[in-house]
């Protein structure tokens, strides 16, 4: 298995303004980063996620502006990004 960490975090389990989440990405972000966003918050995949939903366009867009297309992990890494349990 292989670790891979993030280089590139927004602390968007704890703002509120999405403008603030994308400003802290396109910061940080450079050829090569992996971003990390969270989907749910301490283990509740339920959790309201609006304003991740509404920064996304803006860091979509922010990395379009400086020419860097977002992949997958495995693309990124040119492998598995997991080994599936059987």
């Amino acid at each position: 298995m292989r670790m891979i960490m993030w280089d590139d975090s927004a602390g968007d389990w704890a703002e509120k303004d999405p403008n603030v989440i994308a400003q802290r990405i396109l910061n940080g972000v450079h050829p090569g980063s992996i971003i990390v966003l969270h989907d749910g918050l301490n283990g509740n995949p339920f959790a309201n996620r609006t304003v991740l939903l509404r920064a996304l366009p803006l860091i979509l867009d922010g990395l379009r502006a400086r020419h860097l297309v977002p992949v997958r992990l495995d693309k990124l890494i040119g492998g598995p990004a997991f080994i599936p349990c059987h």
